[in-house]
C-alpha cells in the first residue's frame, strides 16, 4: 500500500466510477436500483479508497437506525491491479471504525465461499461464520 492512499465518502459524482468497476468486473457491478438508494438513503455509507494517482476501490455499507444498531456490509470491492496490497484491510478497518463510532453493535456480511482471500481477510479481521446458504441449480438435474 502507498503512503498516499486515502479513504473518503463517496458522492453522487462516484456513481460512474462505481459503475465502470462493474464493468471491469460484472460479478461486482451494483444494479441501478441499489446505487440509487446508496446515494440518496442516508441510512447507506459509500466510501472511495484512493492512491493520489487513482481510485482503486469502494465499500458500500448500510447502518440501520435506532439504538439496536447493525451494520451491512454489501460491498468490499479493490481492483484486480490493487488487490493483495493492503487496499481491503485498510477499507475494511475504516469501514468498522465508522460502525463503532455510529454506536453499531454488530457488522454483518455475506462473502462467496470460493472467494478465499476475502474469507481470509474477514476471519482475520474476526468475522465468524453464522449462516450458510445453499443453493441448488434446477437446470443442472
Amino acid at each position: 500500500m502507498t503512503q498516499d492512499f486515502t479513504i473518503r465518502n463517496g458522492e453522487v459524482d462516484d456513481k460512474s466510477l462505481i459503475q465502470k468497476y462493474g464493468e471491469i468486473d460484472p460479478e461486482w457491478a451494483l444494479n441501478e436500483g441499489l446505487l440509487a438508494v446508496a446515494f440518496s438513503d442516508t441510512s447507506f455509507h459509500v466510501f472511495i479508497a484512493e492512491t493520489s494517482k487513482e481510485a482503486v476501490g469502494y465499500g458500500l455499507m448500510r447502518m440501520e437506525r435506532g439504538s439496536n444498531r447493525d451494520a451491512m456490509i454489501y460491498v468490499v470491492y479493490i481492483s484486480k491491479h490493487a488487490r493483495r496490497q493492503g487496499y481491503g484491510m485498510a477499507l475494511m478497518n475504516h469501514m468498522l471504525e465508522t460502525a463503532a463510532n455510529s454506536n453499531c453493535k454488530i457488522v454483518r456480511l455475506m462473502v462467496n465461499v470460493d472467494n478465499v482471500s476475502a474469507c481470509t481477510l474477514y476471519k482475520n479481521l474476526g468475522f465468524t461464520e453464522r449462516r450458510i446458504e445453499m443453493h441448488l441449480n434446477l437446470e443442472n438435474k
